[in-house]
């Protein structure tokens, strides 16, 4: 199994899946319609989902049995307000965490001190010149997550777009796109930046439906093959 540095080795677009429900079964649909690499949560109440995610200890058996029986990388959300622990970073790599990813007004100073991948996430009150210290402070990868809550599930806009290709084009790391508005397979040529990465799917566009779910991460998978090739 390739871990997520791996992949982004590679010259694809990215499909990754933050998973509605930490369970086996969103983990291996996910696998089987494609995704590149999944992400579980921790610590957290998810804002879109509502879904409450116990600590990093209480997942954990549960998390290493799930990746023995999928064959892509694994990233954690690990909180928020409530962080999980610098012991907890070290235990999940070496469970087989393959990435973290969290919003930066919560990263701990020393998580630019681990090993494992580090995405970081800006939020909606960011400033612009924040994005030159990103690298400095650990960010491996950036999600681009500056929309705004109350626009959460809505149409992406021209000006998202725009947002989008000129934050990315500033960054020194790499970039992903999540789904907090609902992108659509015909709104994929917004990736075409060789600092955008990918695509980070969840639950404003997956939904939670099992079969609704599957359906949606194999038509973005064939949309991104289709245009920036497998």
């Amino acid at each position: 199994m390739k871990n997520f540095k791996e992949l982004l080795d590679t010259e694809k677009k990215l499909l990754i899946i933050s998973l509605p429900d930490n369970s086996y079964e969103y983990a291996l649909r996910a696998y089987d319609a494609g995704a590149d690499a999944v992400k579980f949560h921790v610590n957290i109440k998810h804002r879109v989902t509502q879904n409450t995610y116990t600590t990093w200890k209480d997942f954990k058996k549960a998390f290493e049995s799930i990746i023995s029986q999928i064959d892509i990388p694994a990233g954690i959300v690990p909180g928020a307000e409530i962080m999980s622990s610098m012991e907890d970073f070290k235990d999940m790599e070496l469970s087989g965490v393959s990435f973290i990813d969290c919003y930066y007004e919560y990263a701990p100073r020393w998580i630019k001190n681990l090993s494992i991948h580090r995405m970081l996430a800006v939020n909606h009150t960011f400033k612009e010149e924040e994005l030159d210290y990103l690298a400095d402070y650990g960010a491996d990868s950036i999600e681009l997550s500056f929309i705004d809550p109350s626009q959460y599930g809505k149409t992406l806009t021209v000006k998202d777009c725009i947002n989008y290709e000129r934050l990315s084009k500033k960054c020194r790391s790499n970039c992903f796109i999540p789904s907090q508005k609902f992108i659509t397979i015909d709104d994929l040529e917004v990736l075409n930046n060789q600092n955008i990465r990918g695509i980070i799917l969840g639950a404003v566009v997956t939904g939670s439906d099992p079969k609704t779910f599957s359906d949606t991460i194999k038509n973005f998978r064939d949309g991104l093959d289709k245009l920036y090739g497998r």
